[in-house]
């Protein structure tokens, strides 16, 4: 469950902003409460699923093939997510990079591999 909290919160903190809905973690019964609507809970649910179901990367050895690239998203943030969040998973699992984006500064992260990126 550490890896839904993540360093100092940082991971349920986004979930939460990308998915709209409250997420709690629940140590002692090692379980994940999402509350809000049924759309933003379902959206929840599946980043909450990527999360637990993804293997850890491995710790030893150099991640020298990491990339991470940030764009402006040009006012398209809406297509980008798409129906229910459906364009941006879509678009997760045929390239598998991480997509993530952040309406605030309305741009883009995309990071991965670099053959996953495109950098």
């Amino acid at each position: 469950m550490g890896r839904v909290i993540g360093r100092g919160g940082e991971t349920i903190r986004r979930l939460q902003e990308e998915s709209g809905a409250r997420i709690q973690v629940e140590r002692d019964s090692n379980r994940v409460v999402i509350k809000g609507d049924a759309d933003k809970v379902q959206r929840a649910k599946e980043l909450v699923l990527d999360i637990v179901n993804n293997p850890l990367p491995p710790r030893d050895g150099p991640r020298n093939d990491f990339a991470k690239h940030t764009m402006a998203a040009g006012g398209c943030e809406g297509k980008i997510i798409g129906k229910g969040g459906e364009s941006i998973r879509d678009l997760c699992q045929r390239t598998g990079a991480k997509i993530q984006i952040d309406k605030d500064t309305a741009s883009v992260a995309i990071q991965g591999k670099q053959d996953q990126v495109g950098v």
